[in-house]
């Protein structure tokens, strides 16, 4: 017949972490499962502090709360002994844990209020250092832990160690995965703008061309008809052209001049060329910290950020409305964030705002928002979109904030 300790052993093999969030269930499974073996009525799986002078419990497994519970901390500076003993690598049995040289610092604000009379404790290994502990605390009367007690217990330190390594690896496997998909989207982006900017040049010499023979006509034929069809091509090729700067603006957004630039002031200073933006029929607020907020950015690429999250929330509200253009930051990044009361985006809509060429208006280019994107990728930022039909929609950027 197999034992318990051999059932719990072969139950913990089975026990797997794909990722930091298995990891968490992992870590009070084997919790459980060993707190079974042992019959105790908890076991901690702690870890230590990124500085060393704390451990942090990861996960507890409490036979009176099981649910489990996590996120307590105890100072190993004001427990030097207890400290030792843990870094000493070896499995601490304190039969009598208030007592024992070992443990007896816990007893006052630890052992005595969790009603714990015995602790066997194992230390758990990665990378060959000791990070945390595995921790079996006996409530009741004080117990002997035996060698197969104190087995299994390194057992599942063992186990934990495992499931870290596991954690880790699928961490950076995920990392690497992700880093690969956004080369490829560079990579895209940059094949795309240099398809645009080609395209851009030649089409530009093309209208370039068209507009100077049109001009010649209007001079030389002073027909009405003529005049008015001339007049008609003449703004057919603007509006070319206005495609053209659009491509090539695209296309400089792979090709900035970054600068060390106080955002508060630059957005200050745009006040005019952002309301003529906005339209005279929409309001807009500005709401700006008197805090300076530094980023590193190229001034006509933040330019083409404002004047794009400008105009796309005046072309969101069909009537008179206000858009708010707000400026904060926090120790790492700078945020800019405008909101309009527009008629909001459909969630399919969404999903595809940041796609080169993809509009729903009808006219433009569908340049604007990746514009954007590539921008504020480019300068190390993220890009947030919130939207509900008929409440507006808000566009978040933010930006590394730097010392300046």
């Amino acid at each position: 017949m197999v034992s318990v300790f051999e059932s719990t052993r072969l139950a913990l093999a089975k026990l797997t972490a794909p990722g930091r969030e298995a990891l968490a269930r992992g870590l009070l499974q084997a919790a459980q499962a060993s707190a079974h073996a042992l019959a105790v009525r908890r076991v901690g799986i702690w870890f230590l502090s990124a500085n060393g002078q704390e451990i942090v419990c990861a996960a507890m497994w409490d036979e009176a709360a099981p649910g489990g519970s996590s996120g307590q901390r105890l100072d190993l500076s004001k427990r030097p002994a207890y400290a030792a003993a843990l870094a000493s690598r070896r499995v601490v049995l304190a039969h009598d844990a208030r007592s024992a040289v070992e443990t007896s610092e816990l007893r006052d604000d630890y052992l005595v209020p969790n009603g714990i009379t015995s602790l066997l404790d194992a230390p758990i290994y990665h990378d060959g250092e000791v990070v945390g502990v595995a921790c079996h605390e006996h409530v009741g009367p004080a117990r002997t832990w035996t060698d197969r007690e104190r087995d299994l217990s390194a057992s599942l330190a063992d186990v934990i160690a495992l499931l870290l390594e596991q954690a880790g690896r699928a961490d950076a496997e995920a990392a690497l995965r992700l880093q690969q998909e956004r080369s490829a989207k560079l990579e895209r982006q940059v094949a795309l703008a240099r398809m645009c900017a080609g395209i851009a040049h030649d089409f530009n010499n093309v209208l370039g061309a068209l507009r100077l023979q049109l001009d010649v006509i209007r001079q030389h034929h002073d027909s009405p008809g003529l005049e008015e069809d001339v007049a008609a091509a003449i703004t057919s090729t603007d509006a070319g052209q206005g495609i053209v700067k659009q491509l090539l603006s695209y296309a400089r957004a792979t090709e900035s001049q970054p600068r060390a630039l106080n955002l508060t002031r630059a957005v200050t200073e745009r006040r005019p060329l952002l309301a003529a933006a906005a339209g005279a029929t929409h309001e807009l607020v500005l709401d700006l910290t008197g805090e300076r907020l530094v980023t590193e950015i190229d001034p006509a690429l933040l330019d083409q950020i404002l004047l794009n999250l400008i105009t796309n929330a005046k072309e969101a509200m069909a009537s008179p409305g206000r858009m708010t253009l707000s400026l904060r930051g926090d120790a790492d990044w700078v945020t800019l964030a405008v909101r309009d009361e527009g008629v909001g985006i459909d969630a399919a809509v969404r999903e595809r705002i940041f796609e080169p060429f993809f509009t729903t208006k009808g006219t433009g280019t569908g340049l604007g928002l990746s514009t954007v994107l590539s921008i504020v990728e480019r300068a190390g930022g993220k890009i947030e979109v919130d939207s509900h039909r008929g409440v507006g929609t808000t566009v978040t950027i933010h930006l590394p904030r730097i010392d300046g």
